[in-house]
């Protein structure tokens, strides 16, 4: 698994989605299917340099696709938004283990609050240990 504060950080700063952000999560959760020749798969294909072909899901685009893996997670979220006239999104993520807590993301798309919220929440796991 890779560095999740890195890649959270990398998420806190995107201005929108990103596919190589997508993929990033992607790999970090164990989650990238490769495909062997040019067959596209359920998601859009992403190919990065120095990468095979590699399907993604849209996470930091769909919020459908960021609550999935939230979900396949097990995890709790909210989602609130708010401050006209540039909309803020602002996810929470429930932490898991004996002692679960709720962690933020805030963005201005929906998407990429709750994976920015995920990955707090999955720090918040791992430094528990």
């Amino acid at each position: 698994m890779t560095d999740l504060s890195e890649l959270r950080e990398r998420l806190e700063k995107a201005e929108g989605p990103c596919r190589e952000l997508d993929l990033a999560i992607c790999e970090a959760l164990n989650l990238v299917e490769v495909e062997q020749d040019d067959i596209i798969g359920p998601h859009p294909v992403v190919k990065l340099p120095g990468k095979t072909y590699c399907t993604a899901a849209p996470l930091t685009s769909s919020l459908d696709a960021a609550v999935a893996l939230v979900e396949r997670q097990n995890r709790l979220w909210t989602m609130e938004s708010g401050g006209a006239p540039s909309c803020v999104y602002i996810a929470q993520v429930c932490s898991g283990g004996d002692y679960p807590g709720w962690h933020e993301g805030a963005s201005t798309t929906a998407a990429l609050a709750l994976c920015t919220a995920l990955l707090r929440a999955m720090e918040a796991d791992d430094d528990r240990g």
